[in-house]
């Protein structure tokens, strides 16, 4: 499985209960060469890349995030322009 595939819930907070999901969109593992005009769907003009999901879980997994409980679409704003087209 990659993160194309990747759906997860990461429940770091042990005791505390504080949990996360992170979402990513369309993530670009090099499996597949991309069309330009792939890449001009997405709102930020790319894809996303691997490290744009590991910053925020590295992020998630430090004690300054220690307060928050989110979900995380990590897409490039693809989420919004699905819906407010």
């Amino acid at each position: 499985m990659g993160l194309r595939e990747l759906r997860a819930a990461l429940v770091i907070g042990g005791a505390r209960g504080i949990g996360y999901a992170v979402s990513p969109g369309w993530i670009d593992v090099r499996q597949e060469p991309l069309a330009s005009e792939d890449q001009a769907q997405q709102p930020g003009g790319r894809a996303g890349e691997p490290a744009d999901v590991a910053v925020l879980v590295a992020f998630l997994l430090t004690p300054e995030s220690g307060f928050i409980g989110q979900s995380f679409m990590v897409d490039g704003g693809m989420t919004r322009k699905m819906i407010y087209r």
